[in-house]
This record gives structure tokens, sequence and C-alpha cells, in this order.
């Protein structure tokens, strides 16, 4: 899966942060093995505004051996209100 932010403004912001939860089918929940997994990206935050041309991109795996996507948070650091264009592929 592909994630593709395009923004309008981001004045003050550093970077964003993607954080993808994956739960491992082969672990056992009445033995207590932990089920979550999780990856972490930071994607920089240019300088300048954000276009489609210099648009900032992560791609995500759906499943990895016995692990799948389960959900997905994204965060803007530090927080700040912005407009975001997202677009999944």
């Amino acid at each position: 899966m592909n994630l593709h932010f395009d923004y309008s403004e981001g004045i003050g912001v550093e970077y964003i942060r993607i954080l993808a939860v994956y739960i491992d089918t082969s672990k056992s929940i009445e033995i207590y093995e932990g089920l979550e997994f999780t990856e972490e990206f930071k994607l920089p935050f240019p300088e300048r505004e954000i276009t489609k041309k210099v648009e900032l991109s992560v791609s995500l795996k759906l499943k990895e051996d016995s692990k799948l996507l389960w959900k997905i948070a994204i965060q803007i650091r530090p927080n700040v209100e912005t407009l975001i264009h997202l677009t999944i592929s």
C-alpha cells in the first residue's frame, strides 16, 4: 500500500509520523504472546510548500509472513493545523 501526501501549507511542521500496526496471526492470545508489532516512519517536511512534483510518500506492506497490516496512525509533529491531501494506492 502506498500513501502519498500533498500539502497546501505546513509552516512549522517538522515531520509526518506514520505508525503501521501489524497483527501476527501465528501468535496465540491464550498464552499472552504479543500480537501487535509496529513499524514507524518519519517523513521530513521540506522547508517550502509541497506540490505534486515534490510529494512525500511511503510504502507499507499489507502482509509479511504471518503479519497483517491492521491499522495506520498519521500524525503531524509538532501539532499544527494544516491541510493534507492523502492518496492511497
